[in-house]
């Protein structure tokens, strides 16, 4: 459906051009002639063309050469043979058998010649080239702010971090004077070795004995086993049915009884402890002498602590 693309002002006053899709309005000037654009017109019967004003000149001008030469003397030979060779030039001219000189004031350039635009680029590029190579001069002795490191074929960068501490992987270094080695540390290893000792467990042991008669008698732990020595924190012993005259804590070794603490009497169900570490070693007993008991007394003893063994 075509549109009407015009203000119609008039349906007798209004004349409206068809574009072959709309209707448009039909343009004039302020005097109200119309504005007409001749886009191709059949050329009248006899018109001149280029081509024949072209061969009208050529012709004019052998027409003036033909009545120039009836007016010479026909004994002027040379100047008879050079107005021929006028003549001959001009009818090539004419036929366009010989090259025309031609002006190069103004030609269009080849594809891919360079423009004054193109040329301004190169020269841009070079100057930015020559710049670099200036600034390049400038800082290549300057041993503040350049240090390149070669890794054996290329120069690169030292590293640093955010504080600008060098970042150095250490390949080698020579060790310094008295410095544990490998084979130091080995023989360290076996000097020490049956000598040190390292934890092996936790020691505890409660034992207890009923009294058979009035008397004393003298409570014992466990034996410590061969490679061991124990470290003992606390021994401590009680009569849980009556007061005792004297109490006596230490160890037994070989049949010999060595008290490291004691105390006089002790009431009934009130234990009595050593403050420091007991040390036994192969064989030794945890041991607690009670002095003053009576038939049927209960006896305890109790000892906590832990086991080293020889460091291997």
């Amino acid at each position: 459906m075509s549109r009407v693309l015009a203000e119609v002002a008039g349906k007798l006053l209004t004349l409206l051009g068809y574009d072959g899709t709309d209707f448009r309005n039909i343009h004039v000037d302020a005097a109200g002639d119309l504005q007409v654009d001749v886009l191709s017109t059949a050329f009248p019967a006899g018109i001149a063309t280029e081509a024949t004003l072209a061969l009208v000149a050529t012709e004019a001008k052998l027409e003036l050469c033909r009545v120039f030469l009836s007016t010479i003397d026909g004994d002027v030979v040379n100047s008879n043979a050079y107005l021929l060779a006028l003549l001959t030039e001009l009818r090539l001219k004419a036929d366009l058998t010989e090259t025309q000189p031609v002006s190069v004031a103004a030609l269009p350039l080849p594809t891919g010649a360079a423009t004054a635009a193109h040329q301004v680029t190169q020269t841009t590029a070079l100057q930015l080239i020559d710049d670099l190579r200036d600034a390049l001069d400038s800082i290549g002795s300057d041993a503040l702010r350049t240090m390149p490191g070669l890794d054996g074929a290329t120069h690169r960068m030292i590293h640093v971090d955010a504080q600008g501490d060098t970042q150095v992987d250490v390949l080698t270094s020579a060790l310094p004077t008295g410095a544990a080695t490998a084979a130091h540390q080995v023989t360290l290893q076996a000097t020490f070795q049956d000598q040190a000792f390292t934890y092996k467990d936790q020691v505890v042991g409660k034992y207890q004995h009923t009294m058979v008669g009035d008397g004393s008698y003298t409570v014992l732990g466990g034996q410590v086993p061969d490679g061991e020595i124990w470290v003992l924190g606390g021994i401590m012993g009680y009569n849980w049915s009556n007061a005792i005259t004297a109490m006596y804590i230490g160890l037994q070794k070989g049949g010999v009884a060595y008290w490291v603490a004691g105390t006089g009497g002790v009431v009934a169900k009130e234990a009595f402890s050593t403050t420091g570490q007991t040390i036994l070693v192969k064989d030794d007993y945890p041991a607690v002498y009670f002095n003053g008991c009576l038939d049927g007394d209960s006896l305890t003893m109790m000892y906590n602590g832990y086991s080293m063994t020889k460091a291997t």
